[in-house]
Parts: structure tokens; C-alpha cells; sequence
């Protein structure tokens, strides 16, 4: 049986048309609050898909907060230790590029959010290099232990000097050398004592009339440390600076302590004119002075814009087996002034830059920054691992240490770096004496509360 409704259909239409009269409170109503009325369908989506959205961003950065502050807890009471004045804290070496066809304040926000809160609160000290060119990275590490095996040489001839000056016969030799300067030659000699033990301490501060104090020398904890594995460290950021930091140890310890020889240049031939040009003397010959002058400047002036390349590598990777290792950087190789230990002693820490490019990449861009909170974790866990010495020996499978990196890595980008030869895109390769030296900082090691286990 239906049912038939007996209003008119102007009625009804108008009915179905008009507004449903929402919830009214007596009072409300009084104080003229309109009725409250359910959002629609649309709203209710729309609020909803904004809700989630704001809720999962907020959860997110609470996640990150609550992860830096943890692993901040755990190595807040190293910070807290008693130092005395003498003694300068650990130092780490930080090197940091940016990604590929990115800015480098992109690996920047990762040094600056998850890795130096840690530091701080460990109370450690660092030194940043950053650089957006490639290869300066390389060429600064080798340059540095290029300059550590200089200083050896120097200190080694140095005391083979003083062994011999011990002997009787020169002993006597340097007596009658001595006696031959003259008053001006001694007068120099006392001049460049003082300058070399003059410091500030002599003249300003508590140390003035406190002799001593004045007197005590300033040494590095890392001096101090009897295991070289144990002092200081290297945390390379993205994986372009970890590849040009292992190609810069390999240069600096097998290549030559100089830069090679420049191939020589064969003169070119001098042209000899055509014929037709002597038989009409009055054509006049050209002038070669302004173009040559205006050729001479612009690459001055393209020069004092454009920063210089860094220099080639003394080395090639092709080379390392038949290269020699140096005498003077086996063992317990340490600096002859500081003591401390060479860099490629000191614990080693990758940490890769994950970053996508492209339109077809959003999705995953989307998925990355409402799950920001595991890559802080697992920032925030290897810098934890590197203030608590979780060490173990280099693995050749080690090479691969932050190659999830290079899935980001645009292809086009991939494709012209192989045409220009780029260090960043050529396979990684390694010396069996070189990665024997090497240790690297395993978080693997460390468990959430901050004990570690040494495999060594």
C-alpha cells in the first residue's frame, strides 16, 4: 500500500527545498546564537582530509623532538664531566656536500637538526668543511695527510740532527762554527728565539704575573688517547663527500708527496702564407695585437669571477696496487708537534642525504615528510654511536655505506657526470693496505640505551 501525500506539489517542492531547522538552546537562542546545524557531506570531507593532514605533520615533529631529545639524553653526561683548563675536548672533522642538483643547505638542515644538537650535548668539539664543488673534498683530505707526512719527514731529519750534534767530533765542528758569527748573525738568532716562544700569555689575562700557569702546556684529549681508534673522528654528509673523502685518503698516503709534472706542450708550427698573399703586397696583413690582447683578457676577467678548479688527483684509482706504501705512516702514526692521530685512525661515520627530484617523484616526497621521524632517528643514532666509540674495523663491503643515496640521484644527471668523468658517479674503489688502517662507526653496535659491545 503506498502511501500518498496530501500536500499540493508547490507545497511539497518548497518543503524539500527549506533549510532543516537546527539544534537551538532556549538561552542561545535568547542571546541571538543562530541554531547549530551539522556540517555537509563535503565539509565533513574536506575537514577531515585537513585534519589528518595537520595531525600527521604535528605527530611527526613531536616524534623528531622526542628522538633528538633521547639520544641528547644519552651522551648529556660526557657533556657534564669535569675538564680541566689544560685539556681541549675530542674534535671531530665534519665534511659535507650537497646532494646532486640541489643546494647545500639541503645536507645542511641534516648536520644542523639530527647531528649537532648530539654533538653539543656531548660537549665535543668539531670542525665543518663544506664545499659545493667536486673534488675539493678530496683534495683536502689528501693535502692533509700529504702535509702530516711532511711534518714526519721533517722531525725525523730533525732528530737524526740532533743525534749527530751529540758526537764529540761535531760537537767541536759546531764550537768553531760558532765562534765564527759575527755579532749581527747573533743578534738574529736571539730575535728568532723570541719569536718563536713568544706568546700572548706574557702580556695579557691571569697568566701575566701567574708563571705557572703560564708555563703549563695545552694538550688535546685526543693526544692523550692511547688507542688511536678512539680519538677524534670524520663524519662525511651524503655520499659525494664520503666517495671524495675515501679518494683523498688513498691520494694523500699512496701518491707523491708533490704534485706531477705537467705534460710538456709541443710548440705549435709557424704557418707559412700562401703565395697569393706575397704576390699583392697591398692587401693589408692582419693585425694581431688587438685580438690577442682582447683573447688574454677574458679569460682574466672569466678567471677572477669563477673560483679555480681544484687540482687533478696525483693518483688514479688504477694505480693503487702498484703504488708503494710510504715508510713513515706505518704504525701508530701520529702528529710530531700534537700528537694526535692521523685522520684515517680516527672512527669514520657516513650519513646519507635522501633527496628526490622530479614531478613523477611527489608521491614520494609526500611519504618522506610525514615520515621524517625515521631518517632523524637513524641520524640522530649513528651521531649518538660516534660520541660512544661504537667502532669496529673497515670492511670492503663497506664501500657501499650510504649508496641508498645514489636511488635519488637524478638519471640525467647520472648520464652527463658519466660523460664529464665526475668523481661522484665513478665506482668507488679501494687499496687492501689503505682500508686496513680504516675504522667505522657501526650503530648497529649500540643498543637503545647507550651501551655498546667492542668487536675488537
Amino acid at each position: 500500500m503506498t502511501r500518498v501525500s496530501m500536500h499540493p506539489p508547490h507545497e511539497r517542492l518548497k518543503m524539500s527545498s527549506a533549510k532543516k531547522a537546527g539544534y537551538s538552546n532556549p538561552a542561545f537562542k535568547a542571546m541571538g546564537i543562530p541554531p547549530l546545524r551539522l556540517p555537509g557531506p563535503k565539509w565533513c570531507a574536506f575537514w577531515l582530509v585537513v585534519s589528518a593532514g595537520v595531525a600527521g605533520v604535528v605527530y611527526d615533529k613531536r616524534e623528531q623532538r622526542r628522538i633528538r631529545d633521547h639520544y641528547a639524553s644519552l651522551v648529556k653526561n660526557q657533556g657534564a664531566e669535569h675538564m680541566d683548563t689544560w685539556l681541549k675536548p675530542r674534535r671531530l672533522t665534519v665534511f659535507v656536500a650537497p646532494p646532486p642538483s640541489d643546494y647545500l643547505e639541503t645536507s645542511m638542515k641534516v648536520w644542523r637538526r639530527y647531528v649537532k644538537r648530539v654533538l653539543f650535548e656531548a660537549g665535543l668539539d668539531y670542525e665543518v668543511f663544506t664545499e659545493e664543488r667536486q673534488g675539493v673534498i678530496r683534495h683536502e683530505v689528501a693535502e692533509r695527510i700529504r702535509q702530516l707526512r711532511r711534518d714526519i719527514v721533517a722531525a725525523e731529519a730533525a732528530e737524526q740532527r740532533a743525534v749527530d750534534e751529540k758526537r764529540w767530533l761535531n760537537r767541536i765542528r759546531s764550537w768553531w762554527r760558532s765562534e765564527k758569527l759575527s755579532e749581527e748573525d747573533l743578534e738574529g738568532l736571539r730575535a728568532q728565539k723570541f719569536r718563536d716562544e713568544f706568546t700572548y700569555k706574557q702580556l695579557l689575562g691571569v697568566f701575566y704575573k701567574n708563571a705557572p700557569l703560564r708555563e703549563q702546556k695545552v694538550w688535546d684529549a685526543d693526544a692523550l688517547v692511547e688507542d688511536p681508534v678512539l680519538a677524534g673522528g670524520v663524519i662525511c654528509i651524503g655520499r659525494g663527500a664520503y666517495k671524495e673523502y675515501i679518494a683523498g685518503i688513498h691520494e694523500g698516503i699512496l701518491g707523491p708527496l708533490d704534485p706531477p709534472a705537467a705534460p710538456a706542450v709541443e710548440p705549435a708550427e709557424p704557418s707559412v702564407a700562401p703565395e697569393e698573399s706575397k704576390l699583392n703586397p697591398e692587401q693589408p696583413e692582419p693585425s694581431s695585437a688587438e685580438p690577442e690582447s682582447a683573447a688574454t683578457e677574458a679569460p682574466e676577467e672569466k678567471s677572477n669571477d669563477a673560483p679555480a678548479p681544484p687540482p687533478a688527483p696525483y693518483v688514479s684509482p688504477d694505480e693503487y696496487s702498484t703504488l708503494s706504501f710510504p715508510q713513515e705512516l706505518t704504525g701508530d702514526v701520529r702528529h710530531p708537534s700534537t700528537h694526535i692521530p692521523a685522520v684515517f685512525h680516527q672512527p669514520l661515520l657516513v650519513i646519507p642525504v635522501p633527496n628526490l627530484s622530479g614531478f613523477l617523484q611527489i608521491p614520494r616526497k609526500i611519504y618522506r615528510f610525514y615520515t621524517r621521524r625515521y631518517y632523524a632517528e637513524e641520524c640522530c643514532k649513528a651521531a649518538a654511536a660516534m660520541v660512544l666509540q661504537s667502532v669496529r674495523p673497515f670492511q670492503p663491503d663497506d664501500l657501499n655505506l650510504g649508496i641508498s643515496e645514489e636511488e635519488d640521484w637524478p638519471r640525467r644527471w647520472v648520464e652527463q657526470g658519466r660523460e664529464r668523468k665526475s668523481e661522484w658517479v665513478q665506482e668507488l674503489k679501494a687499496d687492501d693496505r689503505v682500508i686496513s688502517e680504516l675504522h667505522v662507526v657501526d650503530p648497529a653496535l649500540m643498543d637503545d640505551s647507550g651501551s655498546t659491545t667492542k668487536p675488537y
